[in-house]
């Protein structure tokens, strides 16, 4: 068969394809294994970079921006696919700036780590790469990143808190599901689609902001949250829900807080209309909670990054810009609000 089907093909395909071939061949020849301290790489001599491979790891690893071999510097540029797979004995991992991707699966199973920051030189990060991490409380991804990937967090039980970036624009399927330990996510305003699953699980989750660029969510998005209590949706525009994305977690005892133009849209809309209660947002910037936004919700919101834990605030209206932080960058937009006023 493969004998009759060169002979079909045009001189010009054949060409190309033994070109390809001896390409192939060429990067096959120029790569090469090789562990230094402790790491294993996979080395392009021409490149002169670099790229973490599968090894039995374990304890503390701290991945170098370079390494030496044979007197030549090669710049470690990625964390390959399945690179800490199933090392259930890694508890930290150190990436370097002079990562720009993080290969599919990368730490899937790394039961015992328990927190990473991601460098904001990365890129791209594959799918699963911290899937079944479950002893992992924290995670920094970086505003390099446009998109939290399927599963990428998928079974990360011990994670108690995740901030999404504002470069991030698409949550995909399963990117958080069963993720239980997690109370409060915010969900920028720079995301316009939640997959399907995204947070499936979750069954921690009392507090959830929804930004207001989102536009699509996808079946069984937020399923099975059974302790959620308040749902935030600043989307003016009512987002397109698949009729099972609040499946299992009790809608009919949630309470939706909208925009105030909006809140009719919202009743008469499915999944929406399926939610006990929907009320107003506070107003944006009302620190304070007297109506107005003026000079004294300046001063609430210091209050607030003073003292978290003071009470006699409206917190929600006090993240003046959404970020689900109460920061100084609100501060600059209520000033913002109060001078178009």
């Amino acid at each position: 068969m493969m004998r009759i089907y060169f002979k079909q093909l045009h001189s010009l395909q054949r060409a190309l394809l033994f070109v390809l071939f001896a390409q192939l061949f060429t990067l096959t020849m120029m790569a090469e294994e090789v562990f230094v301290d402790g790491i294993k790489y996979d080395i392009v001599k021409k490149a002169k970079q670099a790229t973490v491979i599968a090894n039995s790891y374990s304890g503390d690893v701290v991945i170098p921006s370079s390494v030496m071999y044979d007197n030549v510097e090669y710049s470690v540029t990625a964390i390959g696919n399945t690179a800490f797979i199933y090392c259930w004995g890694l508890r930290s991992v150190t990436i370097p700036n002079s990562i720009i991707s993080i290969g599919f699966a990368a730490f899937y199973g790394c039961s015992a780590l328990t927190s990473v920051i991601i460098p904001e030189s990365v890129i791209s990060i594959g799918s699963s790469v911290f899937t079944g991490c479950k002893n992992l409380t924290s995670v920094t991804i970086p505003n390099s990143v446009t998109s939290i990937v399927s599963v990428a967090f998928s079974g990360c039980s011990g994670l108690t808190s995740v901030t999404i970036p504002n470069s991030v624009t698409n949550i995909e399927h399963g990117a958080f599901s069963g993720c239980s330990g997690l109370t409060s996510v915010t969900i920028p305003n720079s995301v316009t689609s939640i997959g399907s699953s995204a947070f499936s699980g979750c069954s921690g989750l009392t507090s959830l902001t929804i930004g207001n660029s989102v536009t699509s969510i996808q079946d069984n998005a937020f399923a099975n949250c059974g302790e959620l209590m308040n749902v935030y949706c600043l989307a003016t525009n009512v987002p397109t829900a698949v009729s099972t994305a609040f499946d299992g977690s009790y809608p009919e005892y949630i309470t939706l807080h909208v925009p105030e133009e909006a809140v009719e849209n919202y009743r008469s809309t499915a999944p929406w209309s399926s939610f006990g209660t929907i009320l107003p947002l506070p107003l944006v910037g009302d620190a304070n909670g007297n109506g107005e936004v003026e000079i004294g919700d300046v001063t609430s919101v210091l209050t607030l990054m003073a003292t978290p834990e003071a009470t006699g605030y409206d917190n929600k209206a006090a993240d003046a810009n959404g970020n689900g932080e109460i920061e100084i960058g609100d501060v600059t937009t209520i000033l913002t609000i109060m001078a178009g006023n």
